[in-house]
């Protein structure tokens, strides 16, 4: 039974060739690339495993249409390629769709222009993507009836595909705990470390139990995201400079009823930015928001602002859905870790490409980045440390199917009974209540319950 915090009995050994500090995409994907290679490793994080950042995506793996206005095509290309090969080795966690781009005569590009672009999207995919094409008004309102007609031209379509993004991070984890040498711990805390005679002397804290654990390793990485620079200013690593531009941005889920879409679309705000309406399971995601922060704190909130701006993107582009709070099943917010780059000041335009930096010696800073490529981006870590192990690395390692995966299964239908709760507590490492709706069960709120899971789910709180 759950009450609050549930303690969980820790053994940390005394030496890893490699510690991970941080449990979002990043820290999963490198922890498995580093089982898959035999690496002994320890996963901590602070909080909950991809409670944050890696929670908090539009729940898509795509190239980045956007980004090819930024002429960012080695990017998209990356993700491109990385979006097909989770479509084929990982089908149960990569679906793809069709994606509806509606044109009206105020788009910032006419619907010929829309069309050349989809298909450069289309080429930077090696062609692999099922092929973009346009349709007319008359069938993109087939399609939505409730959207806006005046000055409507039609519509591009394009292929990406859907993600359960915290699910597919799990399995990352799970997969490498197949590897007895690796281990994984969360609401486990890092709170000081030095290096000495090449290796490096960690302390860490229990969240829970306020117990204090010791351990050494050769190599040791932080996937820290957008609490990097934080992190590094508490740890006092020698010469920091900050690198992160912390960029919020919302999402709400809706009521399945509230609109009549039945296929993903790509909308866009009056200030440029773009918002995406995507069906999933038993509810409709909409996002998101850019908002700069002063300021990085953990589980963050969206405010009323931020939502009462989607609101006003749904109810201009379907005007007489009358969309309203009443129709929010929950909301959530998260951080995108942004690279800084000299001279961009419009965050908009800030490239989502990854940074590795290396404080010391067998020390890995990685940051930045996209969900989408993160097993490719961990490779900038993961080659080094096997290689320095006295392996040969395998970068496609990481293309096999899971051995061992969460019990409960995105994208499919789950029999949320008593049983299947006790055993996911009990195997998958759920310390709160929140870690069990959110993130084990994939239901992000309990306004997604029916009257009967909701009654099985009252025994744990």
């Amino acid at each position: 039974m759950l009450s609050g915090y549930q303690k969980t009995s820790r053994t940390i050994k005394s030496y890893y060739n490699t510690i991970i500090i941080g449990g979002g995409i990043n820290g999963t994907g490198l922890f498995r690339d580093l089982a898959l290679h035999n690496i002994s490793t320890l996963l901590v994080d602070s909080h909950d495993f991809c409670s944050q950042t890696s929670q908090s995506s539009s729940k898509m793996l795509h190239g980045g249409i956007r980004y090819l206005e930024t002429l960012d095509f080695d990017l998209v290309s990356e993700a491109l390629e990385e979006k097909n090969i989770w479509k084929k080795h990982s089908p149960e966690h990569c679906i793809e769709k069709k994606f509806f781009l509606p044109n009206y005569n105020d788009s910032k590009y006419p619907l010929w222009a829309l069309g050349i672009g989809l298909k450069l999207y289309d080429m930077l995919s090696g062609f692999r993507n099922t092929p973009s094409t346009i349709i007319n008004r008359a069938n993109t309102l087939k399609s939505f009836p409730q959207l806006r007609q005046e000055k409507l031209n039609g519509s591009g379509i394009y292929y990406d595909a859907l993600v359960d993004d915290i699910n597919l991070g799990l399995n990352c984890i799970w997969d490498g705990l197949v590897n007895k040498r690796s281990q994984a711990e969360n609401y486990l805390e890092l709170k000081s470390f030095y290096k000495k005679d090449g290796f490096f002397h960690l302390t860490f804290k229990d969240k829970v139990t306020d117990e204090l654990y010791l351990s050494t390793c050769t190599n040791l990485c932080f996937c820290t995201g957008p609490f990097t620079d934080n992190l590094m200013g508490q740890l006092n690593v020698k010469h920091w400079i900050d690198q992160i531009i912390p960029n919020k941005g919302i999402h709400l889920w809706l009521k399945k009823d509230s609109l009549k879409v039945n296929e993903p679309m790509v909308l866009q705000g009056k200030d440029g930015r773009i918002i995406f309406v995507i069906p999933q399971r038993d509810a409709i995601l909409v996002g998101t928001t850019e908002k700069l922060l002063d300021e990085v704190t953990f589980n963050l909130q969206a405010d009323q602002g931020e939502i009462l701006y989607l609101l006003n993107i749904l109810n201009y582009y379907f005007p007489t859905a009358n969309i309203n709070e009443s129709n929010i099943l929950s909301t959530f917010a998260g951080i995108r870790p942004l690279v800084r780059e000299p001279g961009v000041l419009d965050i908009s335009k800030t490239s989502r490409k990854h940074l590795t930096i290396k404080p010391y010696e067998n020390c890995y800073v990685i940051m930045g980045g996209k969900y989408t490529t993160f097993r490719v981006m961990v490779q900038d870590i993961a080659r080094p440390i096997v290689l320095k192990s006295g392996q040969k690395y395998n970068r496609n390692a990481t293309l096999a199917p899971f051995r061992q995966k969460t019990l409960f299964k995105a994208f499919e239908e789950n029999n949320l009974n008593q049983e299947l709760i006790e055993k996911i507590i009990k195997n998958e490492k759920v310390v709160t209540f929140e870690d069990l709706i959110v993130r084990r069960l994939s239901l992000y709120s309990e306004n997604r319950l029916s009257q009967g899971q909701q009654e099985i789910l009252n025994k744990f709180k």
